[in-house]
């Protein structure tokens, strides 16, 4: 019986170790999910103004960047700054737009700028005052009732033309044009008088306006009093012959106030898109720009949405080890697996140490449980008129059972005690029985 019991008793020992590998599985895989990181994006939605436009230009200028990282890009034209945003709320996947950092506290409702977050600024957008040759029109305050071309309803252009003439308390008649074209043709035909334009130096309205020989850029000589009001904002000047130096144009230097473009994305951007995008924004953005030096771009300056935890994580301290030594979605592939695997086997690992832990336990809990029948066996022995040979029974039950116990090597010393205990009892009761 002893002996057949002892080729029984790894049974149910495999079983609890068994059982125990399985909820350690278990646990290791809802580790696993827990840390999980959500797949970086494969297609990006690029919001852009109106063709001719400088966002129009630089958002085509990322598109082929984020095509050569390996992901899709897709432009999308918007008209208004309110419309960039709800956009931007709306569409699904990745989406970046580009946004004149305080300017979404001038819109009709600033509360769609909630849920976004900035990148950080890339440059700056100023803007341009241009006048038709022949009308009365050296500055700001000359304007009357003149026609202005303020660009769409709701663009930026709009918005901080309309906020600079509403501080100056003019009235003129503004001019809603639909596209950058057709307010270089308004103001070269002359159905309007001047006109205001938010954009980059390079951008084609700008260079349009430039160039034409019935037009010509006008300063705005109280642009530091427009810094001073609006914070946002920042005074810069576009040297004389900065365009053309054989023409001379501009033919006076020009004072200008600029306002930060931002790249903005939603809060929920995966963080190695945030890399990808801010070294994208490095290669074109970082060298010198008309106003600006080398390496201010781009910055965690200017900016007047929340930063981004990862945009304020790649100015501190740079992209992440993984982008630093491998290709965006090689990268991204590594820093997912990493996240989980390294949870996952710290868990595994502390489990299977548990393991033993859990059968020495009860080990000891079997071998105490035998020490009180063992206990309560010496109580009768110790009786008159015991029935030996029913405590020799028990005392042979006592024995079958710890055949049966699994016995790690720790643990084999005070396995050996109970035996030799049960063997000394044995002896004694048979010399009894004698």
């Amino acid at each position: 019986m002893s002996k057949a019991s002892a080729t029984e008793s790894p049974r149910p020992v495999g079983i609890i170790r068994f059982a125990l590998v399985l909820v350690g599985l278990v646990i290791v895989a809802l580790v696993a999910v827990l840390f999980l990181k959500p797949a970086a994006p494969r297609v990006v939605t690029i919001l852009v103004t109106p063709e001719g436009t400088s966002e129009n230009e630089v958002g085509r200028v990322y598109a082929t960047h984020l095509e050569k990282a390996g992901l899709e890009a897709k432009l999308l034209e918007f008209a208004t700054s309110d419309e960039s945003l709800v956009r931007l709320s709306e569409s699904e996947g990745a989406v970046v737009s580009f946004f004149i950092s305080g300017a979404e506290r001038e819109l009709a409702d600033p509360s769609v700028a909630d849920g976004f977050v900035s990148l950080g600024s890339i440059g700056l957008e100023p803007l341009w005052f241009f006048a038709r040759i022949g009308a009365e029109i050296s500055s700001l305050e000359d304007l009357g009732d003149a026609r202005v071309v303020l660009g769409p309803a709701g663009s930026k252009t709009s918005g901080i033309g309309r906020l600079v003439l509403t501080e100056l308390g003019l009235e003129s008649s503004e001019l809603v044009t639909r596209s950058p074209a057709e307010a270089v043709e308004a103001l070269t035909t002359g159905r309007a008088e001047a006109g205001l334009v938010v954009s980059g130096v390079d951008s084609e309205i700008v260079r349009k306006l430039m160039a034409s020989e019935s037009i010509r850029p006008v300063s705005l000589d109280l642009a530091d009093a427009f810094v001073a009001r609006f914070s946002w904002l920042s005074a810069v000047t576009y040297p004389r012959g900065a365009f053309d130096l054989q023409r001379m144009l501009p033919h006076d230097d020009l004072r200008l106030v600029a306002g930060s473009t931002n790249l903005v994305v939603r809060e929920d951007t995966h963080p190695a898109l945030v890399d990808l995008l801010l070294d994208i924004a490095r290669q074109v953005s970082g060298e010198a720009g008309p106003f600006w030096r080398r390496g201010t771009f781009p910055s965690a300056e200017g900016v007047s949405l929340p930063l981004d935890p990862a945009a304020r994580r790649f100015y501190d301290q740079g992209p992440s080890k993984w982008r630093r030594l491998l290709p965006y979605r090689l990268a991204t592939m590594v820093d997912r697996l990493t996240g989980v695997i390294i949870p996952a086997l710290t868990t595994f690992l502390l489990i299977f140490k548990l393991i033993p832990g859990v059968l020495r336990l009860r080990l000891n809990l079997s071998l105490q449980k035998l020490y009180r029948r063992l206990e309560k066996l010496e109580k009768k022995a110790a009786e008159p008129g015991v029935d030996i040979a029913e405590l020799l029974g028990q005392a042979d039950s006592v024995d079958e059972d710890s055949l049966r116990l699994w016995v790690p090597r720790s643990q084999v010393s005070a396995y050996l005690e109970l035996r030799q205990f049960v063997h000394d009892m044995r002896e004694r009761l048979s010399q009894r029985d004698k």
